[in-house]
């Protein structure tokens, strides 16, 4: 996450493209139908913080985010310890 926005309802996240390996921004609008972690507020999110995120690219708009998680860096995701065998 680089940048988070509450009073725009947007955020800026930071990437390196796989292709070029470039570092892009991607802005994307947060609105009361975009999920988060449970008892999670935009406001509770901050730069740097790893973020998993999906998101609809709406033609003439600003992509929408659908869904925001805050990830672990390290160890693995409980969505996913679940599953271990």
């Amino acid at each position: 996450m680089k940048e988070v926005s509450p009073r725009k309802q947007e955020l800026v996240l930071s990437y390196r493209h796989p292709v070029s390996g470039e570092v892009e921004e991607l802005v994307l609008k947060v609105d009361e139908g975009t999920g988060l972690n449970k008892g999670t507020r935009l406001e509770d999110f901050k730069e740097g913080d790893p973020v998993s995120v999906d998101y609809e690219e709406n033609p003439s708009q600003i992509p929408r985010a659908v869904q925001v998680k805050r990830v672990a860096t390290s160890g693995v995701p409980d969505e996913i310890a679940k599953f271990r065998l």
